[in-house]
């Protein structure tokens, strides 16, 4: 299907899977990506439909399970458990290669353009409304409808074997940054959670400053949820970023420190994944363009990295009034700067000598008491 004709070729699919359908328009959004084909059309009864064409092949078993949970989703959106709409499937239609044409009820709204200014404050909190009660749902109960779910290890292995795929074409400096992000440990403390995972603007469908429905579910799954960020860290002003994050916090049932820097993160493995894609089909032109955006983000970056690494802990320094077990012993009655530097012979307990108690239970009980009563002639109690 070649990009100039797959509107009209999509319509003509629809009205082939739908019989009676009438088209009457071809209208936007419309668009082509590495997923999918998509465009809205318009019939005779003032009806819109939104038709998707995914690029990958798709299974029966996958179509239904695709199917059952578009009607979760939808479910969800009647009981208000999501602040969203979700398209409607209403028909499908195979084609070449176990691909398949989904004709969809369109949702309705404006879709975003790919080079939107994202700066309204009151779209932010919609934003963040929308996609908390999105990540809010249940995660068993979509991994009962066959989602595929994703965990930290599978996802730091999966952006290992990408850096390992263009390392060749990497800028030094942005490689290190991103293999200084997956070594540190507390920025992939997340809970997975239902996501989007294929977010872009022409995706997300807006009325004025709310955000009214998703498009594209092809990619629902359990996992991070920072991929549903990362589309929106380029457009973003850093005021929209900062409420967008207040809000979702709010919203949320689980707390992610380091969302948006995860969110950075992928948004900046996009490009090598648009790389690795040029490698793989062979096309010199995205390999070019690759590059050069690659390069561009190397200089703009100058070397950062995304987090700094974890540091050490220091020396634990305490006076001995602070902690009142060392009471117990007067010995150890001296500031110190490292736990290693207290006397071992004074904490430690007691030694039995030879011909002391040999029933454990009874030492147990002579030592206890014998402890209270020490703590307790530390202690101060009011008059």
């Amino acid at each position: 299907m070649t990009s100039a004709k797959y509107p009209f070729e999509l319509a003509a699919m629809a009205a082939a899977a739908i019989p009676g359908l009438k088209i009457a328009q071809i209208r936007q959004p419309q668009y082509d990506d590495q997923t999918a084909q998509a465009t809205t059309i318009a019939d005779t009864e003032g009806n819109c439909w939104l038709i998707l064409h995914p690029k990958a092949a798709i299974s029966e078993e996958a179509l239904a399970i695709h199917r059952g949970q578009l009607e979760y989703l939808e479910s969800c959106a009647d009981l208000g458990l999501v602040s969203f709409s979700v398209p409607v499937l209403r028909a499908t239609l195979a084609t070449a290669n176990s691909r398949h044409v989904f004709i969809m009820t369109d949702p309705g709204g404006r879709a975003l353009s790919d080079d939107a200014s994202l700066n309204s404050m009151l779209l932010a909190s919609s934003l963040a409304k929308a996609l908390s009660s999105l990540h809010n749902l249940s995660a068993p109960a979509l991994k009962e409808l066959g989602a595929r779910s994703h965990g930290e290890k599978e996802i730091r292995f999966g952006i290992t074997k990408l850096i390992q795929a263009v390392s060749r074409e990497l800028p030094t400096r942005l490689k290190r940054r991103w293999l200084s992000a997956l070594d540190q440990p507390t920025l992939w403390n997340f809970a997975s959670c239902p996501i989007h995972a294929q977010l872009a603007p022409h995706c997300v469908r807006v009325e004025g400053n709310t955000i009214s429905a998703f498009t594209n579910w092809l990619g629902l799954q359990i996992g991070d949820p920072a991929e549903d960020f990362a589309w929106l860290m380029p457009l973003a002003e850093g005021d929209f970023v900062q409420r967008l994050q207040e809000a979702y916090a709010q919203g949320r049932s689980a707390l992610d420190l380091h969302m948006m820097t995860r969110a950075q993160f992928y948004s900046e493995l996009e490009l090598a994944k648009w790389l690795r894609y040029g490698k793989r089909i062979g096309d010199r032109e995205i390999i070019r363009q690759a590059k050069e955006m690659l390069d561009e983000l190397d200089q703009n970056l100058e070397g950062a990295l995304l987090i700094e690494p974890a540091r050490a802990v220091g020396n634990i320094s305490f006076e001995a009034s602070e902690e009142p077990m060392l009471k117990l012993h007067p010995g150890s009655q001296r500031a110190t700067t490292n736990i290693s530097e207290l006397e071992t012979e004074a904490l430690a307990p007691p030694t039995q000598e030879p011909g002391g108690y040999s029933d454990a239970s009874q030492e147990l009980t002579e030592d206890l008491s014998g402890l209270v009563d020490d703590i307790l002639l530390q202690l101060d109690f009011p008059e």
